[in-house]
């Protein structure tokens, strides 16, 4: 799908994950990006286009 994204990557979050790193309070940090930021564990990070793009999140 994207050219930098590694084959593992995952490109949505359910409620059932569980490999996602929760911070230490317990918070939700998600990164969307080109790359991924470093120190960002890859469970937490969506690959996006290096050009403009516009998410949609659906949250209930």
């Amino acid at each position: 799908m994207f050219e930098n994204a590694p084959q593992e990557t995952t490109y949505l979050f359910t409620d059932t994950d569980t490999d996602i790193v929760r911070g230490d309070d317990g918070a939700l940090t998600f990164h969307v990006s080109h790359a991924q930021p470093e120190g960002t564990p890859l469970s937490n990070w969506l690959p996006a286009p290096g050009d403009d793009f516009s998410p949609y999140i659906r949250a209930y």
